[in-house]
C-alpha cells in the first residue's frame, strides 16, 4: 500500500505517525514547510490547456511537479493539519488548491448535491483528515470533519475518514483511535 502523508502543521503533527501505518506500507511523508509550492493562480490552464495538449498540467514552476505523480498512484493520503478556523493551515491549503490538476478535467458532473469536475482517472487515493487543535474547540472540530467530508464527496474518493486531536489533552492518547480509522480504511479496500 502506498500512502502519501501531507504535513500541514507548524510543529511534527502526530509523532511517529508512520507507526500506525499498516506494516510493509510505502510512505512518503512530506512536511509542507520545508516545500517550495506557489499558491493556486486559478487559471484553469490545468484543465483547458489544449494548445500544448497537455491538460493536467500546472503552469506553475514549484515542488508539486514532484507531488502530483506521488499523489496520483497513492492508496491512501494523509492530510495531517494544524486547524485553522475549523479548516487546513496554509501550507496544506495550498496543496489541496494544487491538487485540481491530478484529479479533474474540464466538465462537470452533479454528486450529490454538488456540482463537481469528472474525475481524470478511475482510481484516486482514500483520504484521512487528521486535525490538531492545541484546546478543544467543538465547533472548529465540527467544521474540520464537515470539511474533509465535502472534499471527499467531490473529489470522489472511495474512503475518506477525519480525526481531530487536542494537544492539551496529549495528542498521543489519539494515536489508537488514528490506528483504528487506518485499520478500517484497510478492511474496506480489502
Amino acid at each position: 500500500m502506498k500512502i502519501l502523508i501531507f504535513n500541514g502543521c507548524d510543529g511534527p503533527g502526530i509523532k511517529n505517525i508512520e507507526v500506525l501505518l499498516p506494516d510493509g506500507s510505502q510512505v512518503i511523508h512530506i512536511r509542507l514547510n520545508e516545500q517550495h509550492i506557489l499558491h493556486c493562480a486559478g487559471c484553469m490552464s490545468c484543465v483547458w490547456n489544449m494548445d500544448n495538449m497537455n491538460p493536467g498540467y500546472c503552469i506553475l514552476n514549484d515542488d508539486m511537479k514532484f507531488i502530483y505523480p506521488t499523489f496520483v498512484h497513492s492508496d491512501l493520503v494523509i492530510f495531517m493539519t494544524d486547524v485553522v478556523f475549523g479548516g487546513f493551515s496554509f501550507q496544506l491549503k495550498k496543496v489541496v488548491d494544487r491538487l485540481l490538476p491530478a484529479l479533474f478535467t474540464a466538465p462537470l458532473k452533479k454528486r450529490g448535491n454538488d456540482v463537481g469536475h469528472i474525475m481524470r482517472y478511475k482510481k484516486r487515493p482514500a483520504v484521512l483528515g487528521i486535525g490538531i487543535q492545541k484546546e478543544q474547540d467543538k465547533e472548529k472540530e465540527k467544521l474540520f470533519k464537515e470539511y474533509i467530508s465535502r472534499i471527499s464527496t467531490l473529489w470522489d474518493v472511495p474512503y475518506a475518514d477525519s480525526h481531530v486531536c487536542t494537544l492539551d489533552d496529549g495528542a498521543e492518547n489519539d494515536q489508537p483511535l488514528i490506528q483504528k480509522k487506518i485499520l478500517n480504511w484497510v478492511n474496506t479496500v480489502q
